[in-house]
């Protein structure tokens, strides 16, 4: 009994939060494995091209931002209740109704409203739901907007931003940080705080940190006055919004990253090894846990491929520990969660829709 207790003992240091240290594959720390099949959606008129990495729930509406646009298009406006594609809208373009590209669609429930980011433009803008049902035209829409001010300047879309209706706060995860991994926003776009650095490992401190951060690319999602971030190929991380201030809850460093250096306008610049791991894709959450995927292909088999498919799913509860692996019988990249169900965008073999029930 003792040595159980010592060996647990043991196991429970080596999954603790707050460390840089290398873990190993996150796959190895669940004891709950679940296989799932999922139920492939027919919609009624053509669907969209890959990859399609954003996904948000509106009631029974699904928004799917696809990065490569498809009819000039780039966000899908989908009926999951009744099986139907509804509209294609936000046209391709740099006009004054037009976006070069979007990001991050979050719903804000309460004001009946969505947000997308707009890297190339820094902006953050917001739509009416009522308008995207209702309207034919995006320049018909009810429209907000405001900047989002880089301290580089550099139009980047290695972050996204989350909308916190308790606080009334955005948090902004990655270059738009600065040299800190999350940053606070007021409704303006203006900075209240930044907090909590990139984490430090073996020849991290001889390259410059905004070409360090570069490496952690990732996603974010948020609960109550907690976000979750977890980025490429094993970083895990629970912050809490306290005011104005971001402390770090749990830091969980699965695997560090692979890279190689080069030189770039005479600086030190790490490039990420084809042979390493992808990692975590995609984060999702619900009030109890957060749902993360995870890919075991190379990145030179996801530049071959084109697509981050991934058919392991885990979930985390908001404390950082373990709670269940899902391994999916497709492999799925954008998903979201409606209570037990999530809907995701898989590719068997052309892109469709596919439904999981969770136990």
């Amino acid at each position: 009994m003792k040595k159980l207790l010592f060996f647990l003992f043991i196991i429970q240091l080596l999954v603790s939060c707050n460390k840089n240290k290398e873990l190993g594959s996150p796959l190895e720390f669940f004891d709950t494995k679940i296989e799932l099949k999922g139920e492939l959606i027919e919609l009624d008129k053509e669907f969209l091209g890959l990859p399609c990495y954003n996904l948000a729930l509106y009631d029974s509406i699904i928004l799917i931002a696809d990065f490569n646009s498809v009819d000039g298009k780039f966000l899908f406006v989908v009926d999951i209740k009744n099986h139907k594609l509804l509209k294609k809208i936000i046209n391709v373009g740099w006009g004054p109704s037009e976006h070069s590209l979007i990001t991050n669609i979050t719903v804000d429930k309460p004001n009946g409203r969505i947000l997308f980011h707009e890297p190339n433009k820094k902006k953050m803008y917001s739509m009416l739901m009522q308008d995207i049902l209702h309207s034919d035209s995006l320049a018909n829409f009810t429209k907000e907007e405001f900047d989002l001010v880089d301290s580089f300047n550099e139009p980047t879309s290695y972050y996204k931003i989350i909308y916190d209706d308790n606080s009334k706060r955005y948090i902004g995860y990655g270059n738009y940080s600065d040299s800190c991994m999350y940053s606070l926003i007021n409704a303006t776009g203006a900075v209240i705080n930044s907090g909590c650095m990139y984490p430090t490992f073996p020849n991290s401190d001889s390259y410059d940190q905004r070409f360090i951060r570069n490496l952690f690319y990732g996603n974010i999602t948020s609960s109550g006055n907690r976000a979750c971030c977890v980025a490429q190929p094993g970083f895990f991380e629970i912050v809490e919004i306290n005011g104005d201030s971001i402390s770090t809850i749990c830091r969980k460093m699965f695997l560090l990253p692979e890279f190689t250096a080069m030189n770039m306008n005479n600086h030190q610049v790490p490039k990420v090894k084809r042979e390493r791991l992808l990692g975590f894709v995609n984060v999702v959450s619900n009030t109890k846990e957060i749902y993360t995927t995870f890919s075991t292909n190379t990145m030179q088999e996801v530049i071959q491929s084109g697509s981050s498919l991934s058919k392991d799913l885990l979930v985390f509860d908001w404390d950082g520990n373990p709670v269940k692996h899902y391994i999916l019988d497709h492999g799925i990249i954008g998903f979201v969660l409606d209570g037990k169900t999530i809907y995701a965008i898989t590719n068997a073999p052309e892109p469709k829709l596919v439904k999981y029930v969770l136990d």
